[in-house]
């Protein structure tokens, strides 16, 4: 069952990528019988946390990993490195996909009834939903499994919630927990876990990956660059092709370096603020962000690990326009607006106009 819509489920039939220690370390505790109750899943976003979640709910319910077995059936050639496949023919696989297996529970953020908006937080209600949930005798499903998405954003009622049930799991039971940021979980939830921790892919991986996956329809070099501006997280990248990422970070690059003059900038602000373009928008705040965060540890540092030539060339002209301090405040108010333009009903394009407008008038 999906908690608030089955778009949470992702494509099951579509293999992973990375995972190389995350997936042999649970594929072995369930080989050897020592299938912990609960489990950490860590690391950036777009990393594919949920996703390796979600197969594994589908593996373990389709039957597809046995606890007497390798598990070689998941992966492709044998090897973790090849991918994660799992029938999609199987009815336990179908109505994982369709978001409506009866063993299986997604809670993530929800809808608030009074304004339409999503929540800030997983509340404690949601979380009180699994007692039930863990109860249910009903159905032949082996498993009872929760997926918290993410944990993060459990609140301190819903996260002792959560405690309680980690502290005296039932029977048959299995929790995932997706971790952005492990760190601001309680100690006593993160003690009580197994952790999986997913790494970031290596650039000329990622960039082959991307490639491939888009039938060569991506660039090598627009395919390089997504690959840099994702971190390793081919979710992110993926996202960042369907969305033309590479043509939205040079616009942004375009407007730094250059200086542009009010007319493109205004064209540039409406066109994202459309109500169509609401995924490029919020792509674009975070292409900022990341980029003016480059930025300033770039000043604070003076390291260029991980930048291309053209963003330490252009970095070496925007250090002329202004100090640490003065680039550091317009980092975090950007921050800053980005993370109120998902709670408070912000005009979009009055928000990028004063960014821009700051950021131009500094980098000109």
């Amino acid at each position: 069952m999906v908690d608030d819509g089955s778009h949470a489920v992702p494509d099951l039939t579509v293999p992973l990528i990375g995972h190389d220690e995350a997936l042999p370390a649970f594929v072995t505790a369930r080989s050897q019988g020592r299938l912990h109750h609960a489990w950490l899943i860590t690391g950036p976003k777009g990393i594919g946390k949920a996703g390796l979640a979600w197969r594994l709910a589908a593996a373990l319910q389709s039957g597809a990993l046995p606890a007497d077995s390798a598990g070689t059936d998941l992966f492709g050639e044998g090897a973790p490195t090849a991918g994660f496949v799992l029938d999609p023919g199987h009815p336990a696989v179908r109505l994982i996909a369709a978001g409506a297996h009866p063993g299986v529970l997604y809670l993530s953020r929800s809808v608030d009834a009074k304004t339409g908006r999503m929540k800030r937080d997983i509340g404690v209600d949601q979380v009180r939903r699994l007692g039930p949930f863990f109860g249910q005798t009903a159905t032949d499903a082996p498993w009872r499994i929760v997926i918290v998405d993410a944990a993060d954003e459990l609140n301190p009622s819903s996260a002792n919630a959560l405690l309680k049930l980690l502290e005296e799991p039932p029977k048959r039971a299995l929790l995932f927990l997706v971790s952005h940021v492990p760190g601001r979980l309680l100690p006593t939830i993160r003690s009580r876990c197994r952790t999986l921790a997913i790494r970031p892919i290596a650039g000329d991986r990622l960039t082959q990956w991307l490639i491939a996956e888009s039938g060569h329809a991506v660039s090598a070099d627009d395919a390089a660059l997504l690959a840099r501006l994702s971190a390793g997280a081919p979710g992110r990248a993926l996202m960042l092709v369907r969305e033309d990422g590479a043509t939205l970070y040079r616009a942004l690059t375009g407007l730094l370096s250059a200086g542009s003059g009010i007319d493109t900038l205004m064209i540039l602000s409406a066109g994202l603020a459309a109500p169509k373009e609401e995924t490029r928008y919020r792509l674009f705040l975070t292409l900022l962000t990341d980029f003016l965060g480059r930025f300033v540890r770039f000043l604070a540092t003076g390291e260029t690990d991980g930048l291309d030539a053209d963003d330490v060339a252009l970095f070496q002209t925007m250090r002329q326009r202004g100090g640490l301090d003065r680039w550091l405040e317009l980092w975090e108010k950007t921050n800053h607006l980005a993370e109120r333009a998902d709670v408070v009903n912000l005009d979009r394009k009055q928000l990028l106009i004063g960014l821009l407008s700051d950021f131009t008038g500094l980098a000109a």
